[in-house]
């Protein structure tokens, strides 16, 4: 079927409003088919027609398109009204009929587009391109070819409303559905939307398919310029961390994304789940297969990664430390540990801290990664919290005394309770000659309900060395782009968030080190008040 159209326009008494606006594609057949038989020839010689106080003439124009009087007068009617402001607009008023408003693609004759602008105005043009319109806006090219079918996983509820036995109802309910549900597996899947049936999808068919939607979760941004003499470190507690968490192509592309824009050199990471998890985002950080991820990455990457035993418990299971580096910016692990378990096995953390020696450049420090008992329902366990936060002192004792000379400390990760100025555990560790670099008034948290936080958990705590010598005052929460579109919020919704933590992070100068430790050092065999002895 190849329609034949003119050019139909509205003027006010002292000038023409200029047509702007949406493309959709089509108009109604309706009952009028016959009216389409006019020659092509005879529409070349039609001029534009001016209409101002008598609409006798534009339902004219509209019937000699396709559209039978019954329509035209309604869509004048609503016109005078100013409620033709949308695409959608007109599509309801073609469907309310049972219209055919498709543009027949199989034809390479005119076809019609119908145009609706701000001010409500109708125009009504002919069109000699075989294609679908795209709904682009009339100063855009908006032509798709016909042998393109529409992804029912990208397309809008404009695109489509444009494929036949679909309207605006259908298409929002579909476009309603993936949002809420995630991207459609097979074709198939599209009867589970209410109002669906098996024989529209027999019907669509040829029209639609099913490709993996690439929604660019980062915009092409400038990764952090990398300062060859400093380098940052961040704590992160990435929620359950486990192998099939870290299989999700989004959470892989959001940790990866994030450490490359920030410009992260080392992290501490909790709550690991098993001992591959993190051996995925390594993977992922050296050979990228996220096409974001490949733009962010530098030649000067090598990331390695180290996963601690067992520290604990995790809800029912249990829970590993971890830490990942980048190798290539001269930063190695030298050693790394448990804190050892004390003589007759009594539990000083519910999870053992993780210890790391770490060389980046000049600078060598020691890290010890935390993840201290949560305060419980009703601060139920806010006592033996406060227990883990009085030990840390005695923590940073064992070490300075296990390594002599060794001077820059920092204790960093999920503390479970913010820096409280009132608090004396927080008291005795500053006492202990430790700062903290997140401050008590900045939130750590996050969730798709609470974007900005609520709660102080997570901290970097470090030694008046370290401070003094090497922190170049620049620190931080990291909060922006932590969700994606295929991430789970909740059972029934998605772009949720990697974790309800943000990453904290901190700058040091690595060109200079003012301590003396000397010769080969480990944090092996570390405890508080003694080893644990086992026959």
């Amino acid at each position: 079927m190849g329609c034949k159209c003119s050019k139909f326009c509205r003027q006010t008494r002292n000038e023409t409003k200029k047509t702007t606006g949406i493309e959709i594609k089509g108009t109604g057949s309706g009952r009028n088919d016959e009216r389409n038989q006019e020659s092509g020839s005879e529409l070349e010689e039609r001029q534009p027609l001016t209409v101002c106080a008598e609409d006798q003439e534009a339902k004219n124009r509209l019937t000699q398109v396709g559209i039978n009087e019954e329509i035209a007068n309604e869509l004048l009617l609503l016109r005078g009204k100013g409620s033709l402001k949308t695409t959608r607009d007109i599509v309801t008023v073609l469907e309310k009929y049972n219209a055919d408003y498709k543009v027949a693609i199989e034809q390479l004759d005119s076809n019609t587009l119908v145009r609706v602008n701000s001010l409500g105005n109708l125009s009504v043009e002919k069109v000699e391109k075989k294609g679908i319109f795209s709904f682009k806006s009339v100063e855009e090219k908006g032509f798709v070819d016909s042998e393109e079918k529409i992804d029912i996983n990208t397309a809008s509820v404009e695109l489509l409303e444009s494929i036949k036995g679909i309207g605006p109802i259908l298409a929002g309910r579909i476009v309603a559905h993936r949002e809420e549900h995630g991207p459609f597996a097979e074709l198939g899947d599209i009867v589970s939307v209410r109002g669906v049936s098996k024989k529209l999808l027999d019907n669509v068919m040829s029209q639609v398919t099913v490709t993996s939607a690439k929604i660019p979760k980062i915009p092409k941004i400038t990764p952090y310029l990398i300062n060859n003499n400093t380098l940052r470190i961040a704590s992160w507690n990435l929620q359950s961390f486990s192998s099939d968490k870290a299989d999700n192509a989004g959470v892989k592309e959001v940790i990866c994304c994030t450490v490359l824009e920030n410009g992260l050199d080392i992290l501490a990471i909790q709550e690991i789940g098993d001992t591959n998890a993190l051996i995925k985002i390594k993977d992922e950080l050296n050979s990228p297969t996220s096409e974001t991820v490949k733009t962010l990455k530098t030649v000067e990457q090598h990331w390695e990664c180290c996963i601690s035993d067992i520290s604990g418990k995790m809800f029912r299971s249990v829970e590993y430390n971890g830490f990942l580096w980048n190798a290539a910016r001269g930063i190695s692990l030298k050693s790394s540990a448990l804190l050892e378990k004390p003589k007759g096995g009594q539990k000083q953390f519910a999870r053992r801290p993780y210890l790391g020696f770490f060389k980046a450049k000049k600078f060598d420090f020691v890290l010890v990664s935390v993840h201290l008992k949560a305060a419980g329902l009703g601060n139920s366990d806010l006592e033996r919290l406060k227990e883990e936060l009085a030990r840390v002192p005695a923590l940073i004792t064992a070490l300075q005394s296990h390594i002599p000379g060794e001077n820059d400390m920092m204790v960093l990760g999920d503390f479970n309770l913010g820096p409280d100025l009132d608090m004396e555990e927080f008291d005795a560790m500053r006492e202990g000659g430790l700062a903290n670099l997140i401050s008590a008034s900045t939130f750590t948290n996050i969730s798709t309900k609470n974007m900005e936080g609520s709660k102080n958990y997570d901290n970097i705590w470090i030694s008046k060395h370290a401070k003094s010598n090497h922190f170049t005052g620049k620190s931080g929460v990291i909060r922006e782009r932590l969700t994606h579109p295929s991430i789970p919020d909740g059972r029934w919704s998605w772009n949720g968030v990697v974790s309800d933590h943000c990453p904290v992070w901190a700058e040091f100068y690595c060109d200079r080190d003012f301590d003396d430790t000397e010769g080969l050092v480990s944090v092996e065999d570390i405890a508080i008040d003694g080893k644990e002895i086992i026959d």
